[in-house]
Protein backbone atom coordinates (compact mmCIF):
# COMPACT_ATOMS: atom_id res chain seq x y z
CA UNK A 1 0.00 0.00 0.00
CA UNK A 2 2.70 2.26 0.78
CA UNK A 3 5.72 2.84 -1.43
CA UNK A 4 9.26 3.08 0.78
CA UNK A 5 9.52 7.01 -0.29
CA UNK A 6 5.84 7.48 1.19
CA UNK A 7 7.30 5.67 4.43
CA UNK A 8 9.48 8.45 4.87
CA UNK A 9 6.87 11.31 4.28
CA UNK A 10 6.50 13.81 7.39
CA UNK A 11 2.86 13.29 7.32
CA UNK A 12 2.92 9.39 7.76
CA UNK A 13 6.12 9.09 10.15
CA UNK A 14 3.76 11.61 12.08
CA UNK A 15 0.68 9.41 12.18
CA UNK A 16 2.74 6.21 12.85
CA UNK A 17 4.74 8.19 16.11
CA UNK A 18 1.35 9.19 17.59
CA UNK A 19 -0.96 7.46 19.94
CA UNK A 20 -3.98 8.74 19.27
CA UNK A 21 -7.72 8.29 21.22
CA UNK A 22 -10.42 7.31 18.82
CA UNK A 23 -13.91 7.79 19.09
CA UNK A 24 -17.21 8.43 17.71
CA UNK A 25 -18.88 11.95 17.85
CA UNK A 26 -22.15 10.10 18.46
CA UNK A 27 -20.72 7.69 20.95
CA UNK A 28 -17.73 8.71 22.52
CA UNK A 29 -14.19 7.47 23.19
CA UNK A 30 -13.43 4.41 22.31
CA UNK A 31 -10.04 4.02 22.98
CA UNK A 32 -5.69 4.25 22.10
CA UNK A 33 -5.18 3.60 18.42
CA UNK A 34 -2.21 3.96 16.41
CA UNK A 35 -0.88 3.08 13.03
CA UNK A 36 1.70 1.34 11.28
CA UNK A 37 3.83 2.21 8.31
CA UNK A 38 2.65 -0.56 6.58
CA UNK A 39 -1.01 0.69 6.26
CA UNK A 40 -2.72 -1.70 8.89
CA UNK A 41 -4.13 -0.45 12.33
CA UNK A 42 -1.97 -1.78 15.39
CA UNK A 43 -3.63 -0.54 18.39
CA UNK A 44 -7.53 -0.98 19.12
CA UNK A 45 -7.88 -2.69 15.07
CA UNK A 46 -11.33 -4.32 14.39
CA UNK A 47 -13.48 -4.72 11.22
CA UNK A 48 -14.21 -1.57 10.25
CA UNK A 49 -10.94 0.20 11.31
CA UNK A 50 -8.84 -3.28 9.94
CA UNK A 51 -6.61 -0.81 7.68
CA UNK A 52 -5.84 2.33 6.69
CA UNK A 53 -5.24 4.75 3.79
CA UNK A 54 -3.38 8.60 3.97
CA UNK A 55 -3.43 10.50 0.86
CA UNK A 56 -1.23 13.29 -0.09
CA UNK A 57 -4.07 16.25 1.00
CA UNK A 58 -4.09 14.38 4.47
CA UNK A 59 -7.68 12.34 4.71
CA UNK A 60 -7.11 9.79 6.53
CA UNK A 61 -9.33 6.81 5.29
CA UNK A 62 -10.29 3.69 7.42
CA UNK A 63 -11.23 0.62 5.58
CA UNK A 64 -12.42 -3.07 6.13
CA UNK A 65 -10.20 -6.25 5.30
CA UNK A 66 -12.23 -6.40 1.89
CA UNK A 67 -10.65 -2.99 0.92
CA UNK A 68 -14.15 -0.90 1.46
CA UNK A 69 -13.70 2.73 3.20
CA UNK A 70 -16.06 2.87 6.39
CA UNK A 71 -15.18 6.23 7.42
CA UNK A 72 -12.96 9.16 5.85
CA UNK A 73 -11.65 11.43 8.22
CA UNK A 74 -10.15 15.31 7.41
CA UNK A 75 -7.03 16.79 9.23
CA UNK A 76 -7.40 19.24 11.88
CA UNK A 77 -5.79 21.14 14.07
CA UNK A 78 -2.29 19.78 15.57
CA UNK A 79 -2.19 16.38 14.75
CA UNK A 80 -5.53 15.76 15.34
CA UNK A 81 -8.31 14.23 12.70
CA UNK A 82 -12.68 14.88 12.49
CA UNK A 83 -15.31 13.04 10.56
CA UNK A 84 -15.44 14.13 7.65
CA UNK A 85 -17.74 11.12 5.58
CA UNK A 86 -19.09 7.78 7.05
CA UNK A 87 -18.96 7.04 10.38
CA UNK A 88 -18.40 9.81 12.45
CA UNK A 89 -14.82 8.86 13.86
CA UNK A 90 -12.22 11.29 15.28
CA UNK A 91 -8.68 10.84 16.40
CA UNK A 92 -7.43 13.07 19.01
CA UNK A 93 -3.36 12.95 19.70
CA UNK A 94 -2.36 12.10 23.38
CA UNK A 95 1.13 10.98 22.97
CA UNK A 96 3.64 12.39 20.17
CA UNK A 97 7.25 10.64 20.22
CA UNK A 98 8.44 12.87 17.15
CA UNK A 99 11.24 11.92 14.98
CA UNK A 100 12.57 8.57 15.62
CA UNK A 101 16.16 7.42 16.37
CA UNK A 102 18.55 7.27 13.47
CA UNK A 103 18.27 3.72 11.75
CA UNK A 104 19.52 1.19 13.56
CA UNK A 105 19.32 -2.56 13.93
CA UNK A 106 18.61 -2.64 17.81
CA UNK A 107 15.24 -4.08 18.02
CA UNK A 108 13.08 -1.95 20.17
CA UNK A 109 13.46 -2.92 24.24
CA UNK A 110 10.56 -2.64 26.65
CA UNK A 111 12.13 -3.00 30.39
CA UNK A 112 9.62 -3.73 32.73
CA UNK A 113 10.94 -4.48 36.27
CA UNK A 114 9.32 -4.40 39.60
CA UNK A 115 9.84 -0.94 41.50
CA UNK A 116 13.32 -0.64 42.51
CA UNK A 117 14.92 -3.56 40.77
CA UNK A 118 17.54 -1.85 38.46
CA UNK A 119 15.54 -0.08 36.03
CA UNK A 120 17.86 2.91 35.64
CA UNK A 121 21.48 1.13 36.08
CA UNK A 122 19.97 -1.27 32.71
CA UNK A 123 18.78 2.10 31.13
CA UNK A 124 22.00 3.06 31.22
CA UNK A 125 23.22 -0.67 29.99
CA UNK A 126 20.81 0.24 27.08
CA UNK A 127 22.38 3.68 26.48
CA UNK A 128 25.94 2.09 26.37
CA UNK A 129 24.59 -0.13 23.87
CA UNK A 130 23.53 2.39 21.73
CA UNK A 131 20.00 2.74 22.27
CA UNK A 132 17.96 5.85 22.91
CA UNK A 133 15.63 6.12 25.57
CA UNK A 134 12.53 7.56 24.89
CA UNK A 135 11.88 9.54 28.01
CA UNK A 136 8.91 7.78 29.07
CA UNK A 137 7.91 5.74 32.38
CA UNK A 138 5.32 3.46 31.54
CA UNK A 139 2.34 1.90 33.63
CA UNK A 140 -0.65 -0.26 32.58
CA UNK A 141 -3.01 2.64 31.37
CA UNK A 142 -0.57 5.57 31.50
CA UNK A 143 3.08 6.97 31.98
CA UNK A 144 4.81 10.07 33.19
CA UNK A 145 6.64 11.89 30.40
CA UNK A 146 9.83 12.97 31.28
CA UNK A 147 10.94 14.29 28.20
CA UNK A 148 12.95 17.67 29.18
CA UNK A 149 12.71 16.86 33.09
CA UNK A 150 16.13 17.16 34.48
CA UNK A 151 17.31 13.22 35.88
CA UNK A 152 17.68 14.46 39.19
CA UNK A 153 14.17 15.35 39.14
CA UNK A 154 12.13 13.02 37.54
CA UNK A 155 10.93 10.71 40.87
CA UNK A 156 10.16 14.26 42.71
CA UNK A 157 6.50 14.94 41.26
CA UNK A 158 6.20 12.28 38.66
CA UNK A 159 2.07 12.76 38.85
CA UNK A 160 2.43 15.76 37.44
CA UNK A 161 3.48 14.78 34.10
CA UNK A 162 0.99 11.27 34.19
CA UNK A 163 -0.50 11.00 30.56
CA UNK A 164 -3.38 8.81 30.37
CA UNK A 165 -2.05 6.11 27.42
CA UNK A 166 -2.50 2.48 27.23
CA UNK A 167 1.30 0.56 27.72
CA UNK A 168 0.72 -1.65 24.65
CA UNK A 169 -0.07 1.62 22.55
CA UNK A 170 3.50 2.83 23.61
CA UNK A 171 4.41 -0.27 22.35
CA UNK A 172 3.28 -0.18 18.76
CA UNK A 173 4.70 3.20 18.57
CA UNK A 174 9.04 2.22 19.28
CA UNK A 175 11.06 2.07 16.77
CA UNK A 176 14.30 0.43 16.30
CA UNK A 177 17.18 1.38 18.69
CA UNK A 178 14.30 2.72 21.22
CA UNK A 179 13.60 1.56 24.27
CA UNK A 180 10.78 2.49 27.34
CA UNK A 181 11.24 1.32 31.37
CA UNK A 182 7.66 0.98 33.34
CA UNK A 183 6.48 -0.91 35.58
CA UNK A 184 3.77 -3.03 33.78
CA UNK A 185 1.47 -5.74 36.67
CA UNK A 186 -1.36 -7.23 34.95
CA UNK A 187 -1.42 -10.31 32.85
CA UNK A 188 -3.36 -8.81 29.62
CA UNK A 189 -1.11 -6.13 29.27
CA UNK A 190 1.95 -8.11 29.50
CA UNK A 191 0.35 -10.35 27.43
CA UNK A 192 -0.56 -7.44 24.72
CA UNK A 193 3.08 -5.91 24.69
CA UNK A 194 4.75 -9.66 23.78
CA UNK A 195 2.23 -9.99 21.19
CA UNK A 196 3.67 -6.73 19.51
CA UNK A 197 7.06 -8.09 18.76
CA UNK A 198 9.03 -5.70 20.80
CA UNK A 199 11.97 -7.00 23.00
CA UNK A 200 10.31 -7.63 26.28
CA UNK A 201 13.14 -7.11 29.74
CA UNK A 202 11.61 -8.52 32.85
CA UNK A 203 13.09 -8.18 35.83
CA UNK A 204 12.06 -9.22 39.53
CA UNK A 205 14.06 -8.25 42.93
CA UNK A 206 13.83 -10.41 46.27
CA UNK A 207 11.06 -8.80 48.23
CA UNK A 208 12.77 -7.93 51.71
CA UNK A 209 15.68 -6.02 48.93
CA UNK A 210 13.24 -3.84 47.25
CA UNK A 211 11.09 -3.11 50.38
CA UNK A 212 14.44 -1.81 52.23
CA UNK A 213 15.56 -0.08 48.81
CA UNK A 214 11.78 1.49 48.38
CA UNK A 215 11.56 2.48 52.08
CA UNK A 216 14.76 4.81 51.36
CA UNK A 217 14.08 5.75 48.23
CA UNK A 218 10.75 7.32 49.20
CA UNK A 219 12.25 9.36 51.65
CA UNK A 220 15.47 10.67 49.83
CA UNK A 221 13.73 10.90 46.22
CA UNK A 222 9.83 11.35 45.90
CA UNK A 223 7.35 14.12 46.99
CA UNK A 224 5.46 12.82 50.11
CA UNK A 225 1.97 11.96 49.78
CA UNK A 226 0.18 12.46 52.79
CA UNK A 227 0.42 8.97 53.94
CA UNK A 228 4.39 8.90 53.43
CA UNK A 229 4.34 12.23 55.16
CA UNK A 230 2.68 10.47 58.26
CA UNK A 231 5.45 7.02 58.86
CA UNK A 232 8.02 9.72 57.73
CA UNK A 233 7.62 11.99 60.60
CA UNK A 234 8.05 8.58 62.87
CA UNK A 235 11.81 7.03 63.89
CA UNK A 236 13.22 3.65 63.28
CA UNK A 237 11.46 0.25 62.84
CA UNK A 238 8.15 2.18 63.11
CA UNK A 239 8.49 4.21 60.15
CA UNK A 240 9.77 0.94 58.43
CA UNK A 241 6.05 -0.32 59.60
CA UNK A 242 4.22 2.38 58.77
CA UNK A 243 6.06 1.75 55.46
CA UNK A 244 4.64 -1.35 54.78
CA UNK A 245 0.99 -0.49 55.67
CA UNK A 246 0.54 2.04 53.01
CA UNK A 247 3.08 0.22 50.63
CA UNK A 248 0.97 -2.21 47.73
CA UNK A 249 3.10 -5.34 48.44
CA UNK A 250 0.75 -7.62 47.55
CA UNK A 251 0.62 -5.99 43.98
CA UNK A 252 4.47 -6.12 44.07
CA UNK A 253 4.52 -10.49 44.86
CA UNK A 254 2.14 -11.31 42.43
CA UNK A 255 3.71 -8.35 39.40
CA UNK A 256 6.84 -10.98 40.05
CA UNK A 257 5.15 -13.88 40.39
CA UNK A 258 3.36 -13.38 36.47
CA UNK A 259 6.51 -12.36 35.34
CA UNK A 260 8.47 -14.75 36.61
CA UNK A 261 6.17 -17.64 35.56
CA UNK A 262 5.01 -16.35 32.03
CA UNK A 263 7.79 -14.35 30.73
CA UNK A 264 11.23 -14.51 30.03
CA UNK A 265 12.94 -12.65 33.61
CA UNK A 266 15.87 -11.49 34.59
CA UNK A 267 16.79 -11.22 39.07
CA UNK A 268 18.19 -8.08 39.80
CA UNK A 269 20.70 -9.52 41.72
CA UNK A 270 22.31 -11.19 38.79
CA UNK A 271 22.08 -7.86 36.80
CA UNK A 272 23.93 -5.52 39.51
CA UNK A 273 26.70 -8.13 39.73
CA UNK A 274 26.97 -8.35 35.61
CA UNK A 275 25.90 -11.66 34.88
CA UNK A 276 22.58 -11.99 33.68
CA UNK A 277 20.65 -15.06 33.10
CA UNK A 278 21.13 -15.49 29.45
CA UNK A 279 17.36 -17.09 29.72
CA UNK A 280 15.66 -13.90 30.23
CA UNK A 281 17.65 -11.86 27.48
CA UNK A 282 17.54 -12.51 23.42
CA UNK A 283 20.60 -13.81 21.81
CA UNK A 284 21.96 -10.35 20.99
CA UNK A 285 21.24 -8.82 24.05
CA UNK A 286 22.52 -11.63 26.00
CA UNK A 287 25.89 -11.09 24.25
CA UNK A 288 26.04 -7.07 24.83
CA UNK A 289 24.42 -6.15 28.10
CA UNK A 290 26.67 -8.17 30.51
CA UNK A 291 29.69 -5.71 29.49
CA UNK A 292 27.65 -3.00 29.20
CA UNK A 293 26.34 -3.23 32.86
CA UNK A 294 29.56 -3.69 34.05
CA UNK A 295 30.97 -0.75 32.26
CA UNK A 296 28.31 1.53 33.61
CA UNK A 297 27.75 0.06 37.09
CA UNK A 298 28.68 2.64 39.69
CA UNK A 299 27.76 5.64 37.83
CA UNK A 300 24.96 8.22 39.05
CA UNK A 301 21.37 7.64 38.31
CA UNK A 302 18.03 8.95 38.78
CA UNK A 303 17.46 6.88 41.64
CA UNK A 304 21.39 6.47 42.58
CA UNK A 305 21.62 7.52 46.73
CA UNK A 306 24.86 7.40 48.39
CA UNK A 307 23.45 5.79 51.56
CA UNK A 308 24.64 2.90 54.21
CA UNK A 309 21.44 0.74 54.41
CA UNK A 310 22.88 -1.50 57.34
CA UNK A 311 20.84 1.18 59.97
CA UNK A 312 17.62 -0.62 58.76
CA UNK A 313 18.63 -3.67 57.10
CA UNK A 314 17.52 -5.51 60.01
CA UNK A 315 14.27 -4.32 60.03
CA UNK A 316 12.70 -6.96 57.92
CA UNK A 317 14.13 -9.90 60.48
CA UNK A 318 11.70 -8.22 62.85
CA UNK A 319 9.41 -11.06 63.73
CA UNK A 320 6.35 -9.00 63.22
CA UNK A 321 7.53 -7.43 59.86
CA UNK A 322 8.19 -11.59 58.49
CA UNK A 323 4.43 -12.58 59.71
CA UNK A 324 3.05 -9.60 57.49
CA UNK A 325 5.44 -10.74 54.56
CA UNK A 326 4.63 -14.35 55.26
CA UNK A 327 1.28 -13.15 54.74
CA UNK A 328 1.67 -11.34 52.19
CA UNK A 329 3.42 -13.96 50.00
CA UNK A 330 6.67 -12.18 49.92
CA UNK A 331 8.12 -15.19 51.71
CA UNK A 332 6.69 -17.90 49.60
CA UNK A 333 7.90 -15.38 46.18
CA UNK A 334 11.55 -14.73 48.15
CA UNK A 335 12.18 -18.91 48.68
CA UNK A 336 11.10 -19.98 45.22
CA UNK A 337 13.30 -17.73 42.99
CA UNK A 338 15.93 -17.31 45.39
CA UNK A 339 16.83 -20.02 47.57
CA UNK A 340 19.96 -19.52 48.21
CA UNK A 341 19.01 -16.54 50.08
CA UNK A 342 16.65 -18.24 52.71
Amino acid sequence: MFTRKSMQSPELQRLTRTVYLFGSSVNGPYGNMTFGADGRVKSRRETNEHSYRLSKDGLLSFLTPSGQISSVLAAGPNNSFVPLSGRPHYLHPVLELGSPPAPSSLAPVFLNTVPKAGTYLLARALEHIGYTNAGLHVMDEFLHDNRGVPEQEIHWDPSSREVVVSSHAVATVLRPGEFVVGHVDTPQKLQDIKKTGITFLNVIREPRSQLLSMFVFLQKKVKPTPAASLWQSMEGIDAFKGFLLSSPIRQWVDQSLIMAGNHRFLRYEDVLAAKPNPRGLTLSLSRKLPKAIAAVKGEKTSTYIRDDRRAVSDFVKAPEVLAMLEALGAMDLSRKYWPELN
